[in-house]
């Protein structure tokens, strides 16, 4: 799967190109990593694939500048 971000929300895409779900929180920055993605914007969010959808599993606190 792939995340493609958008203003109103993050959206995970298949390999044929649909939507498979859409996640509310919305991310300036995202990278992959071996069981999901990190999103960022003004805190950094784990999202985990369990049980067939991504779900938030930790939110981390970005420090004010």
């Amino acid at each position: 799967h792939i995340a493609v971000l958008t203003d109103e929300a993050t959206l995970v895409i298949d390999y044929k190109g649909s939507i498979i779900q859409r996640i509310d929180d919305i991310g300036l920055s995202i990278c992959n990593w071996a069981e999901g993605f990190l999103v960022g914007s003004q805190n950094i969010k784990f999202l985990r694939y369990e049980e067939g959808t991504y779900k938030i599993k930790s939110t981390f606190e970005l420090p004010e500048k």
